[in-house]
Parts: structure tokens; C-alpha cells; sequence
């Protein structure tokens, strides 16, 4: 949340400062956000009605826990996980999900995660810290839960979303 609202005024400001230009021309001016980039891309054109349009290129319109779910199942599938390994691999991002809003289980979520490691390898597991202290949590912590939809909702500009097959 805090990453994303800064960047956003980073980029309002941008589009301000741009504006100002003589050579630019202030009515034509647009967000582009790629990925993540696609959350900062949301707020800061919701809250800029002067824009041209705006584009979001492979960014989710749901909550980043709810699109980390998406690419864990896929992923896992993709790779040939069975069913019961899908299934531990989405515990373990609810689990995760939960210590990053500093509600979760610690032990729990720690158990799991080497259960997975000794079923599925390291390679399963390397994207969930295994420590309390890794700086993975206060990054998640903060955008874990951000939901970029009702900020495009709020964009009055012409605004396109590409997706390709695997998005």
C-alpha cells in the first residue's frame, strides 16, 4: 500500500511537471503500469482526471493475495504438481498471506513450509521466507491486500488492459 501510493504521486507529479512543458501536449498525456506497475498505474490515474488514458499491461484487477493464488495454482499445476501439492502450495501463500497482516500462525506456516520443501524441493518453497525477519514481510505486508479495481473504476479516461495467454 505504501509503495504503491508513493510511486502513484511520484507519478502524478511527473505527469504535472510534464504537462508544463511547451513542447508536450498536456491533453495526450497517460499512465502505462506493467505487472505490480499496473497498481501504482491505478491509483494515479483515479486520481487524475486530466489524463489522456491509461493502460495497464499483465496487471491484476484483484487483490495481489488473490493474484499470487492464481499464479501459485497455475505454476504448480504447469509444473506437474499433483492435486495435494496444489493444494499445500495455496495453504501455504494463506498462511503466508496471514503472518504478512500479523495475524497468522507462525508455526504453522513454518511447518508447512518444510513439509513442502521435503516433498517438492527447495525450488517449491523459495519464494516463502524462512525466516520472521526477511524484508519479504513488510513488502507484503503492505500491498498484500491492495485491491486495484476500485481505483480503476474511478479513471473517467479510455483505459486499456492487455493480458496475454499465460496472464
Amino acid at each position: 500500500r505504501a509503495g504503491s501510493w508513493y510511486l502513484a504521486a511520484g507519478g502524478l507529479a511527473g505527469l504535472r511537471a510534464l504537462a508544463q512543458q511547451p513542447e508536450v501536449d498536456a491533453d495526450r498525456i497517460g499512465f502505462v503500469g506493467l505487472s505490480q506497475g499496473g497498481h501504482v498505474a491505478s491509483i494515479a490515474a483515479g486520481r487524475a482526471p486530466e489524463i489522456a488514458f491509461a493502460i495497464n499491461v499483465s496487471g491484476g484487477t484483484t487483490t495481489m493475495s488473490e493474484t499470487v493464488a492464481w499464479e501459485v495454482e497455475s505454476a504448480w499445476r504447469a509444473a506437474g504438481a499433483p492435486e495435494e501439492g496444489v493444494a499445500a502450495g495455496l495453504e501455504l501463500l494463506r498462511l503466508s498471506d496471514d503472518v504478512a497482516r500479523g495475524s497468522g500462525d507462525w508455526g504453522r506456516y513454518i511447518a508447512l513450509r518444510g513439509r513442502i520443501e521435503a516433498g517438492f524441493g527447495e525450488r517449491a518453497v523459495a519464494t516463502f521466507p524462512d525466516a520472521p525477519d526477511d524484508p519479504y514481510w513488510a513488502w507484503w505486508s503492505r500491498i498484500v491486500d491492495f485491491d486495484p479495481l476500485p481505483w480503476w473504476r474511478r479513471v473517467e479516461a479510455p483505459v486499456l488492459f492487455l493480458y496475454g495467454v499465460e496472464d
